[in-house]
């Protein structure tokens, strides 16, 4: 096929007999239009007239009939003599598809030099270095197609619910590993966010670390550490795994046992698709990079964020209060675009350890935001039992996981079991 496009540099680049091919196979063969709509939108098309031409007979193909010259010319009279060449051409409907490709082609080289200009636009500006990587990163990202969110009519999207309800299972939602808490949330579903909260003491990093062991048996888990070394995540992990006491890991005096057991949980993590990002530092934008670019590469089953209180935008805030609001909105933000889960660990204030009338913290103690509360779809809280709770109902050594928001479901509260010398979570 030809280029109608010159050689200079600023000539838009556009395929004029592969944009003509698409649209006359589209009338020559209808059954192949739902699978050019899933690679092809109108703006992909350079010329005005093919993008028009496209927008309706996609339009008229979702409202259930069968595109022919007849109802395009009727749609488009003014194009009547167009819509017949394109359908007497000499496209061949059965190559419809290497059309598409070949238009689509194109669209992405006419995308990647737009946001080349605009890179060395925004470059030449007086924002930080970080702040402008990340603009030229999300130009860059917005390009790749598998990312596009293409506008659906209502039918569309919820004839695709109607067919999933015959799915045995939901491949997409990852357990946490305990059943009763699942009853509850679900399991870590794409595009939400969850916060994870407690006082420092009480564990939250050894349960995070659970749910993203227990996840990255069937999916990739990104965990960012801000909070402690990637050494001592594993070591954290192992001796979960293992019943390995803490202390004899940390002081090379493990028993005969442990030594057998260690062998063995390395041999199962090396089967485990978990991945520990510990670089100092991180910032929000730094983050958001790392997790766009893996997801670019392949699924991501978890995102882990250990802790939002450590983590810096990356430029300069109004105020601390404000930084964590937009960096709880901008976490959101990527989950939904990324189209994975991410669990990111917060701090509670001090207020949550006052004597409470029942004992639980609140999603007011969330520390140093409100908008953590409202960004999250569900935000768990942890927390000791009260004395009360540990004589009279034998809670010593649980620890209670309340549900305390969820927007998939009900709120509630299990009780877990931690074992500190262990950092292991168990059911209680």
């Amino acid at each position: 096929m030809s280029k109608n496009a010159s050689t200079e540099v600023d000539a838009p680049s556009w395929d004029e007999e592969a944009e003509r091919a698409v649209l006359g196979a589209m009338l020559a063969n209808p059954t192949a239009v739902p699978s050019v709509t899933e690679l092809l939108v109108e703006d992909d098309f350079f010329h005005s007239t093919h993008r028009l031409l496209y927008r309706k007979f996609c339009a008229i193909w979702a409202h259930g009939k069968e595109l022919d010259t007849v109802l395009a010319c009727n749609a488009l009279p003014e194009h009547r003599d167009l819509i017949h060449s394109l359908y007497d051409g000499i496209f061949t409907a059965a190559n419809v598809m290497e059309y598409a490709r070949a238009v689509h082609n194109e669209a992405q080289r006419r995308a990647l030099r737009l946001a080349g200009q605009h890179i060395i636009e925004f470059a030449a500006g007086e924002d930080e270095v970080p702040a402008l990587v990340d603009r030229a990163e999300q130009e860059v990202y917005a390009i790749n197609p598998s990312r596009r969110n293409q506008p659906k009519q209502l039918h569309e999207v919820s004839a695709r619910l109607i067919l999933d309800q015959d799915t045995v299972e939901l491949a997409t939602v990852h357990p946490t590993g305990f059943p009763r808490l699942d009853d509850l949330v679900g399991g870590f579903r794409p595009g939400n966010l969850v916060i994870l909260a407690a006082r420092p003491g009480i564990g939250k990093t050894a349960l995070a670390a659970h749910f993203a062991a227990h996840t990255a048996k069937k999916g990739r888990v990104l965990f960012f550490s801000l909070e402690m070394a990637e050494s001592e995540l594993a070591e954290r992990l192992l001796c979960a795994a293992g019943s390995i006491h803490l202390k004899n890991m940390r002081e090379h005096k493990l028993s005969d046992r442990e030594r057998v057991e260690l062998d063995r949980v390395q041999a199962r993590f090396e089967k485990l698709d978990l991945v520990i990002d510990d670089t100092p530092g991180q910032t929000l934008l730094s983050i958001r990079g790392a997790v766009r670019r893996e997801v670019a590469r392949s699924e991501v089953a978890l995102v882990v964020i250990d802790y939002l209180q450590l983590l810096t935008l990356g430029y300069k805030a109004e105020s601390r209060f404000v930084e964590v609001s937009t960096i709880s909105r901008e976490l959101k933000e990527l989950a939904r675009r990324a189209r994975c889960p991410i669990l990111a660990l917060s701090q509670l204030n001090r207020e949550s350890e006052s004597n409470l009338s029942d004992g639980k913290p609140k999603l007011a103690h969330l520390r140093e935001s409100g908008s953590i509360e409202q960004d999250a779809d569900t935000v768990v809280l942890l927390s000791w039992p009260s004395k009360k709770e540990r004589e009279r109902d034998g809670r010593d050594g649980l620890v209670r996981v309340d549900v305390a928001k969820n927007r998939h479901g009900p709120i509630g509260e299990v009780w877990l079991r931690f074992t500190p010398e262990y950092t292991r979570y168990g059911n209680g």
